[in-house]
Formats: structure tokens, sequence, C-alpha cells
């Protein structure tokens, strides 16, 4: 039966159209982080062919080298010297938290997230960011990487896109038995009911991890093949402000945990589709309801099942801004959140859909 319903999902024509489309969107994305790397000479420096500057794999290469001497173990004396130097590109990482005032940029990066969560969410949960932060080993190291790019603000494009299509898609499941009566019929079977549902289910959910897992394969692939991984620390990284990562976290474990949080969101945003699909005879409805799960996000509704897919509540953006939710005296930290929302959401609402399925009469 599951084997039906796999069949039926991806010989879908509507669904392989939109898939390819996603998938040639992850391929436009690479390309577009590749290409936007820009690469400027240094002071008495000069391009090869006398250009004012570089972009793509040139760029990249550029700034590879460019990077190298400044490579390795970031220890405090050699952080004064190239905060002294002025040199780049470490140094706008460095003096995010570090003052011109202070000898010790570890020392004031703890002091500036202390400050900065009790400024926004209190002195306790100002204790439980340093209480979190403190498998932070130091000193920080640095390497070029994709971390340097916008590849994982570009990933969380592929990743809502990715989103939208699933939603669309298992917002047809149940829907369109009702709709063309098939519904009825199928329910006289010995297994047309919960037996079927379950079966439904699991094509919607299998179909949305398959789409999910090639697009950001094939993204992560082209990006990863042009600038290599990235074992730097994730708080010298990135276009937020990364000094408030918390925790002993490299760029690649970042990049992975982003891919977590978006497969869960995805599953979560398709649970909810096919909760909704079980419940209306609409496709309309049931396509716009759907849709709209995934969009509503974008306003700062970051708990709903697209949130960690979303262009403004993602994992990236949870990670940097050091936020915390408070439940009493409780302070849990935001990514933490982002994991266990969708996980829970996507168990409450494939169990809800199976619920509402089995028991529909069709009018």
């Amino acid at each position: 039966m599951l084997r039906q319903e796999l069949k039926r999902v991806f010989k879908s024509r509507p669904a392989l159209a939109l898939s390819a489309a996603v998938l040639a969107l992850s391929v436009l994305m690479a390309a577009s982080t590749i290409r936007s790397v820009t690469a400027y000479p240094a002071p008495g420096e000069t391009l090869p062919d006398g250009a004012p500057y570089l972009t793509g794999l040139d760029a990249i290469e550029y700034e590879r080298q460019r990077s190298a001497p400044y490579g390795g173990w970031l220890t405090q004396e050699r952080i004064d010297r190239f905060l002294a130097e002025g040199a780049e590109p470490v140094i706008s990482a460095l003096r995010r938290a570090q003052g011109k005032d202070s000898a010790d940029y570890y020392s004031a990066r703890k002091a500036y997230i202390e400050r900065m969560v009790a400024s926004r969410y209190g002195e306790d949960a100002a204790a439980a960011a340093l209480a979190l932060d403190e498998s932070a080993a130091e000193p920080f190291y640095y390497e070029y990487g994709f971390g340097d790019s916008d590849a994982l603000i570009d990933l969380e494009l592929v990743q809502f896109a990715v989103a939208l299509v699933c939603a669309a898609t298992a917002s047809m499941t149940f829907v369109r038995d009702y709709s063309t009566g098939a519904g009825d019929i199928l329910r006289c079977a010995r297994h047309g009911r919960s037996r079927l549902a379950r079966a439904k289910a699991l094509s919607a959910f299998i179909f949305g991890s398959a789409l999910y897992f090639i697009c950001c394969g094939v993204f992560t692939a082209i990006v990863l093949a042009a600038f290599g991984t990235d074992a730097s620390a994730a708080q010298l990284k990135g276009e937020y402000y990364s000094v408030l990562i918390l925790g002993g976290m490299s760029t690649n474990a970042q990049l992975l945990l982003c891919l977590l949080a978006g497969w869960l969101s995805v599953l979560a945003v398709s649970a909810f589709a096919l909760w909704l699909s079980a419940c209306t005879e609409s496709p309309v409805a049931a396509f716009a309801l759907s849709v709209a799960m995934a969009v509503l996000p974008l306003v700062g509704m970051s708990l709903l099942a697209g949130g960690g897919v979303c262009l403004t509540t993602g994992m990236m953006q949870q990670l940097a801004s050091a936020g915390f939710l408070a439940i009493g005296s409780l302070h849990i930290w935001t990514p933490i959140v982002m994991l266990a929302a969708p996980a829970l959401e996507t168990a409450a609402f494939a169990l809800l859909a199976r619920r509402a399925y089995v028991r529909h009469e069709c009018k």
C-alpha cells in the first residue's frame, strides 16, 4: 500500500514540475553564492591583468590566499597584532566584541554576551547564556571557508522553497480523493481507513524528505566544492551578529544544525498540510492554508511549523541572536526550541490527520 502511494506522489505531474523548479533554484542559488563573492586588492597590491576587483572562483581563491596568514588558533597575542595591523578579514569579527579599551577579546566577548542578553531577557537568561557558552573552547580557530560567504543565508532560501512545494503537494493528499469521490470507495476497503491514512502520510513525508535532501544536498555540494569546509569558530563568521553564538560550535556544525532544523520544519509543514487536507473537502482551501502556514513565520511567528526555514526566524538567526524563551523561571535557548517544536508539531499533526481521515464522512 505504501509503495502504491509513493508511486502516486512521485509520478504526479504537478509534484514533478515543482520539484524540478526547486532543484533548478538550488543550483542557481549555489551559483549565485559563488558569484556574489567579490575581492578587492589590498593597499599596495595589484590584481591579475590590472582588474579593479575579482568575482566568483577567482575571488574565492584570492581571499583564501589572502586569509592564509591569519589562519589557525587566534591567541590573544595574535588578536592584538591583527587589530594593530588592521588585518582583514578577521578584524571585523574581532571588533564586534572587543572595544578599543579592552585588553582581552575572550573576556570582552563574554562580558558583551552577558550585557546583551541581560538587557533583553534579564539576569537569569544572561546566567543561562554564560553557562551554555562554557563549552566554547578558547582560543578560537579561524580559516577561510564558506562561512565567509552568504552560503547559509542562501541555503535558507532553498529550504523555504522546498517547504512551499511540500506544503502544496501534501495539501492534496486526502482532499483529492474527497473531491473525486474516490475516498468513499477506498473507505469501504478492508484497509481503507487507518492503514491507508498511515500510508498516505508516510508517502508525503518520504517525498518531502527526498526533495529536501536532494535540493539542499546539491546546493551544499556545489558550495563546498567551491569554498571547501570551514572549521572556524562560528562566532567569527556570518553576516549576522555571530559573536553572540553560544558554545563551542564550528561553522561546519552550524551548517549541519541548519540542515537538521530545516528538515524538521519541512516535515512539520507537511504534517500540517496533511491535517488540513484530511479536515476539508475544498482543495483550494487546503492548498491556501497550507502555503500560508509556511509563509506566516515571515512575520515573526517562529514557533509555527515553517519557522525553521523562514528567512527571518530560521536557525541561523536564532543562533546569532542569543535568544531565550522564558517559561516561568526557566530560560530555554531558542535554537533548542527550534528543533523541539517542529518535531512535536510533526507528530501531533500527523496523528490529527490520521484521526480526521478515519472519521471523515464525505457529503
